[in-house]
């Protein structure tokens, strides 16, 4: 298996219910917070405001 490392920069983050989750761990975007995870473990991100994803 191929490990992927991939690295995520929160630059404008809206208030509200918007996170990432990779594992079991789930965090909130921080607006200039950078993290990294390994791609192949299970993953996902939502943004439940009413803001789009890039403004």
């Amino acid at each position: 298996m191929t490990t992927v490392y991939r690295a995520h920069l929160g630059l404008v983050v809206p208030d509200g219910d918007c996170a990432p989750r990779v594992g079991t761990q789930t965090r909130r975007w921080q607006e200039g917070d950078l993290f990294g995870l390994d791609d192949t473990v299970n993953h996902e991100a939502w943004n439940r405001t009413r803001h789009g994803r890039a403004r």
